[in-house]
């Protein structure tokens, strides 16, 4: 059964003059350097507790965090209550508007299958998150899980919710986040989601963190849960992403790549990127498109496809086919973009050598395989648009 619970969340206090835009950022994880500097620049910004380590640690954070609790910048709210996030963005010409509900989620191992995740993690990065939940013993950050149909009524709950903030972010997605506190509403959504499978969109580092930080601190209760924000998978806001990779130091002429690939998937020399992107998106075969540095593009696919889960992920696949049989005897740096556009431009001004640009996998395809108990390569998905941080906080203490 999944536990997710109500909780008096720590909440900005608006000072005079300031828009709550500048206490927000998009998760630590999809934030570049000079976006970052422009974030910390503000006061009482997230990324000031989130991506603000000090030898490892993240101390300074922590004191930082309860300077803003003592001179009012937060205040934790006076009952225990669910959040409603919603999103609104265009794509494709269309107004979307995403919505989720925020609460507290019980930690539990995955094998009770109650928690599903769907990519792998990296030890590194959740050995650096594990520092900085022990330090400042506060989830900063949502992590984005998705369940089943949804039977909460999501329009009367926004019409009877209390708008708290409401902002539009400089990719013109608009945020606004309001407060859950009636009590038989409360109920209901708690008795609603502990009947749900929770699949983990984006948070694997977090959640895993956040269960080994529990398992750590087993009679302390307010540790055995983490920030969240579910989303049904049939919102009609509900947008999934091919994460692109960008490979560096790959020391190859087109020629010699050119030679690897056919060996492996049928090739046609491509001259428009946006033709090259449809190609792949429409994913008539498992294919991919190749970017040089030459400025020359291809599109490379499969005559058949494995009769495998996996292989209807192209993640996956160009990890087999890509990185395992053509360029598996060379060492290279693999970046990551979500635009194909930003892709090309990566390899155009010679901060990549290759671009090899992947199809979405589909929402049903993420919960088949991950349902199995298989786990994808990591960055094999990316939703749109991001669960932004700052909006609301749980402290553990």
């Amino acid at each position: 059964m999944v536990v997710f619970k109500p909780f008096k969340g720590l909440i900005p206090q608006l000072q005079e003059g300031e828009d709550i835009q500048q206490r927000i950022s998009p998760p630590y994880d999809v934030i570049d350097e000079h976006e970052l500097e422009g974030l910390k620049s503000n006061p009482q910004n997230v990324t000031r507790i989130t991506l603000n380590p000090e030898g490892g640690r993240y101390l300074n954070a922590a004191k930082e965090l309860s300077d803003w609790i003592s001179s009012g910048k937060l205040a934790m709210d006076g009952m225990p209550s669910f959040y409603l996030y919603r999103q609104a963005f265009r794509k494709n010409g269309d107004r979307l508007v995403r919505t989720g509900l925020v609460g507290v989620l019980g930690l539990e191992p995955y094998s009770t299958g109650n928690i599903i995740p769907h990519e792998e993690t990296i030890p590194q990065v959740k050995e650096d998150r594990y520092n900085l939940l022990e330090d400042i013993q506060t989830h900063s950050e949502s992590i984005f899980g998705l369940y089943h149909h949804s039977d909460i009524p999501l329009e009367e709950l926004l019409s009877s919710a209390e708008k708290v903030f409401e902002t539009i972010d400089h990719d013109s997605v608009s945020h606004s986040f309001h407060r859950i506190s009636d009590p038989k509403m409360v109920s209901r959504i708690s008795e609603t989601m502990s009947e749900k499978a929770i699949l983990i969109a984006d948070g694997h580092h977090r959640f895993e963190t956040a269960l080994r930080y529990s398992q750590d601190h087993p009679d302390e209760e307010r540790k055995g849960y983490v920030l969240a924000t579910l989303v049904s998978s049939d919102d009609e806001g509900m947008v999934l992403l091919p994460t692109h990779r960008v490979l560096s130091a790959l020391g190859m002429t087109d020629e010699e790549l050119m030679e690897r690939v056919e060996k492996e998937l049928v090739v046609e020399e491509m001259e428009d990127l946006e033709l090259l992107r449809k190609r792949v998106a429409a994913k008539e075969h498992m294919g991919f498109g190749l970017l040089s540095d030459s400025g020359k593009m291809w599109y490379a696919h499969m005559d058949t496809t494995p009769d495998d889960l996996l292989w209807a992920i192209d993640a996956y696949a160009c990890q087999e086919i890509m990185f395992k049989k053509v360029l598996g005897d060379r060492k290279f740096e693999i970046g990551y973009e979500e635009s194909a556009h930003d892709a090309k431009k990566k390899v155009d001004d010679g901060r990549g050598d290759l671009a090899i640009l992947l199809g979405s996998p589909t929402l049903e395809d993420v919960w088949t395989v991950a349902g199995e108990g298989i786990k994808m390569p990591k960055k094999s998905t990316f939703f749109y648009p991001k669960i932004w941080s700052g909006f609301v906080y749980y402290s553990m203490r």
